[in-house]
């Protein structure tokens, strides 16, 4: 197989799935090239990013092509994404949804190079608590990872150091803890400074979950009728991206880092609670749910070591980036081969939602009647 890569940007994305892929590739003894946007016809194989695809030119000069699309958005890539051969997503969340517009995924990862480094863990006084990722992420700390970091701050000396692009999206405020308890470090962005900076932490955080507005009251309004499902204030209301993926993670892993993670499912695939023997991290939700969190690896270096040693572990077997090429590779080969026995996942939608609100007014119903027999029924028993 001979591939060609083609992205005329230089984001984080085109990074991992252009260029760390090429690379991969190589590695595994594949030819590849990147941004030959002219010569298609010598190519088994061309990955393009959604945003300067050229699908159509592609397969007009090579028909028999296989047309890869790295990372779609919606809802730009609707059309781009059934006309590709094959997807490349980051996530178990990304290729759910893709489905539905094409039956050829692929989750690669996006964990970005970064070296090992063994760390050890040691009992300290002060914790330094770390960040990095995307400014928009910090400001959903706001209120129960603000409100969590405060209260370890009862307890410890707590240093929190947060990565993010300074320069183009400015200082975090929203959900900033108070200085009294926490001192925040605003660090700019930068390979160099994960190496420096987050390094140096002792607990890694990633949150990923969108706040959402009076969601007791939304919870109310989202029920079909009372009870139909057994519905309780205290129920779980998570709202998180699409695009959500561990990418994070992997970076507090390769730096022997430990992490607390929001509720999102690819959190779920690789942060395991279990028993501390094999835990590779914590998750929490609530307030007290990441004070918990903080407090017990806070408070024992031991379990530090443990989460972030079964961590590395666990993703080294599973999930480091020479499994997933090799894994890519397979499923490139077998698409070739099967190109024409294509199961499509696209499920015919003939149950409609608005058909859920009849069908338990319905049973409601029922039910009544049910009840107004019994009454009866006992009734003329006791006549």
């Amino acid at each position: 197989m001979k591939f060609v890569f083609n992205s005329k940007y230089d984001q984080a994305g085109a990074q991992i799935w252009i260029h760390e892929c090429s690379t991969l590739l190589q590695k595994e003894g594949f030819e590849t090239n990147i941004n030959d946007w002219d010569n298609y016809s010598e190519y088994d194989i061309v990955i393009f990013m959604p945003f300067d695809q050229e699908i159509d030119k592609a397969r007009k000069q090579n028909p028999d092509i296989l047309i890869g699309l790295a990372d779609p958005k919606l809802p730009f890539a609707f059309d781009t994404s059934k006309n590709a051969d094959f997807l490349i997503v980051s996530s178990i969340e990304q290729r759910d949804i893709f489905l539905r517009y094409n039956p050829n995924i692929f989750i690669y990862y996006p964990f970005p190079d970064i070296r090992r480094i063994e760390k050890n863990h040691q009992a300290k006084d002060q914790i330094i608590i770390g960040y990095h990722g995307n400014k928009i992420h910090l400001n959903s700390f706001f209120p129960n990872i603000t409100n969590a970091l405060e209260e370890l701050g009862r307890h410890y000396k707590v240093e929190l150091r947060v990565i993010y692009n300074i320069e183009k999206l400015g200082h975090w405020k929203i959900g900033l803890p108070d200085n009294k308890y926490v001192q925040t470090n605003h660090i700019q962005w930068s390979p160099e400074n994960i190496y420096t900076y987050l390094s140096q932490s002792d607990i890694g955080l990633v949150p990923s979950l969108m706040p959402i507005k009076n969601s007791v009251s939304l919870k109310k309004k989202a029920c079909y009728s009372k009870n139909a499902f057994v519905e309780s204030d205290y129920d779980y209301f998570l709202r998180y991206k699409y695009s959500s993926n561990p990418g994070r993670i992997y970076t507090f892993c390769q730096l022997g880092i430990p992490v607390v993670s929001d509720f999102f499912p690819s959190a779920c695939q690789f942060i395991h609670e279990g028993y501390d023997h094999n835990r590779t991290g914590f998750i929490a939700y609530s307030a007290e749910g990441w004070f918990y969190s903080l407090y017990q690896l806070a408070s024992n270096h031991t379990l530090r070591q443990l989460c972030a040693d079964n961590l590395y572990a666990y993703i080294s077997e599973n999930a480091s980036l020479e499994r997933i090429i090799k894994h890519f590779i397979v499923f490139l080969q077998k698409l070739q081969n099967e190109r024409n026995l294509i199961i499509d996942y696209n499920v015919k939608n003939t149950h409609q939602e608005s058909e859920l609100k009849w069908l338990i007014l319905n049973e409601t119903f029922q039910k009544v009647k049910r009840k107004v027999r019994n009454i009866k029924k006992r009734y003329k028993e006791k006549k």
